[in-house]
């Protein structure tokens, strides 16, 4: 191992109360020690599953609030919407999606007016939509 790899760093973060300081240390951690161990990506995975179902809830909501009544190219693609607001976001214990869930988002997702109107997203939901596709 290169000399430079084998030496110990400090570092100092300051900061408010709340501001993040140990969420950056368990972070560099993760990334550049440890990884997620097993058990950790599975308290994940009902995380994960909720943040893409609540994204495309979401920009449903913004698209009905810009264009009440929204009409959709494929008629097909509103009893998507209706699958998908039927999802029981409360069960913290899924740790996959619901039977035909993901082929719904993904239909959803590929549909240039969700996509248009993804800017009601934060770039991590972002992310995970993206990612389905």
């Amino acid at each position: 191992m290169p000399r430079s790899l084998q030496e110990k760093s400090k570092l100092l973060l300051l900061g408010a109360g709340e501001s993040g300081k140990s969420t950056v240390v368990k972070q560099m951690t993760i990334i550049h020690k440890s990884g997620y161990n097993e058990d950790s990506r599975k308290k994940f995975i009902n995380v994960i599953i909720n943040n893409a179902i609540v994204s495309l809830t979401n920009i449903t909501q913004a698209m009905n609030a810009i264009t009440p009544n929204v009409e959709f190219g494929d008629p097909a693609r509103k009893a998507d919407v209706e699958k998908l607001l039927a999802v029981d976001l409360l069960d913290t214990t899924a740790t996959q999606l619901p039977d035909g869930a993901p082929d719904v988002m993904k239909r959803l997702w590929l549909m240039k007016e969700f996509r248009s109107a993804s800017s009601v997203l934060t770039n991590t939901n972002l992310w995970i939509l993206q990612s389905i596709t």
